[in-house]
């Protein structure tokens, strides 16, 4: 189970990064996500392909390569959360909202602009 969804994350990443290396990139994004930062019950194996990424982002930098790792929360629209009810619920009960897809756009601008190696993109209802 880890493999299967460690290695499509972390390999693709890796050899897109090695085959770009030398190429003149003015940006570098990957789409990670903020369970590699807060975690998910059940999802060891999704939490560590995300941290792969956000990894991978530093280490460019550390190169003098663009990198950019986005540890998005819940993307609204037609994704994964969209697509399984039970998740969308049990987010929401923990306080965690769906960003809008304009939203997620504007906010990847902004990112792209402050040339950052890593930043959370997440609506919270610290409350809950």
């Amino acid at each position: 189970r880890m493999e299967r969804v460690l290695r499509p994350k972390a390999l693709g990443a890796w050899l897109l990064h090695r085959k770009t290396a030398q190429a003149p990139l003015d940006a570098f994004v990957l789409f990670s996500s903020a369970s590699s930062i807060f975690g998910n019950p059940s999802q060891g194996n999704y939490a560590a392909a995300n941290a792969f990424l956000d990894s991978l982002a530093q280490h460019r930098r550390a190169l003098g390569l663009p990198g950019l790792a986005v540890n998005w929360g819940v993307l609204g629209g037609d994704g994964y959360v969209a697509r399984n009810e039970k998740v969308a619920e049990y987010l929401a009960r923990q306080g965690t909202l769906a960003l809008d897809p304009k939203e997620v756009v504007s906010l990847l601008e902004t990112f792209l602009d402050a040339r950052c190696a890593q930043v959370a993109a997440l609506r919270v209802d610290w409350a809950k």
